[in-house]
Order: C-alpha cells, then structure tokens, then sequence
C-alpha cells in the first residue's frame, strides 16, 4: 500500500476524524439508540484511518479509472 496523501491531507484528516468521533461519541453518550450517531463514529474513524495511514481507497480508485482512461485515447 503506496501513500497516496499528502502529509498537510492527512493532518487535516486527522483532525476532522478526530473532531466528528468526539463529537458523535458524546452525543451517543447521551442518545444511545440514535444509528445515526453509531454512523457519525463509523465515518470519523474511516477519516482518521485513511489520515494515519495516508492512504485513501477512494483516491485509489479515481487514480487508477483516470489512467485506464487515458491508456484508451
């Protein structure tokens, strides 16, 4: 798995993963029914994952289609 982030990119990651799992947490500390919340942690801690370790499946993808497509022409 090559990194495909930049270092500045994965900060910001970092810190948006960090913020939407603090504050989807202590919401669900006080709803604890709420999917919703449980999903709010989920994708806080898919952007701190892909921050740490700056590599994103999402840019992978659209990295790899673009090449495909330019091998076509």
């Amino acid at each position: 798995m090559k990194p495909n982030l930049g270092l500045m990119e994965a900060l910001i990651r970092i810190a948006c993963g960090m913020t939407i799992c603090t504050v989807a947490g202590s919401l669900y500390s006080r709803k604890p029914w709420s999917k919703m919340l449980l999903l709010g942690i989920m994708f806080g801690g898919m952007k701190l994952g892909s921050g740490i370790l700056r590599f994103c499946p999402v840019t992978y993808m659209c990295e790899q289609q673009n090449t495909h497509k330019e091998k076509a022409e």
